[in-house]
């Protein structure tokens, strides 16, 4: 990036924070989830070794699964706090697409 252009610790600080959360959206988009009956929360469950390793659930094997209980106040502020960083890297994309990639 040209720092003449962009704000390189800026852009850096907003980037780590998104691969910070990213764990998150690994849950949400590989495990499956069941609303836990009373409770604000969630049951998340995944027979993939993968999928548990990455979410530090420890090894598992065929015979096994790994499960992850979230609650859902914490997800809604996830969600309200990565949100701020969803139109940013919209535009930052578009802009880095039109200056540098094409």
């Amino acid at each position: 990036m040209d720092p003449s252009i962009e704000d390189i610790p800026d852009t850096i600080g907003r980037l780590n924070e998104l691969e910070f959360r990213r764990p998150y959206r690994n849950l949400f988009a590989h495990w499956a989830a069941k609303r836990i009956r009373g409770q604000d929360a969630l049951y998340l469950m995944s027979h993939d070794a993968r999928d548990a390793e990455q979410a530090m659930v420890g090894p598992i094997d065929r015979s096994h699964a790994g499960f992850a209980i979230v609650l859902l106040p914490d997800v809604r502020g996830l969600v309200q706090h990565i949100a701020q960083y969803e139109s940013w890297l919209a535009q930052k994309t578009a802009a880095w697409y039109e200056r540098y990639g094409g």
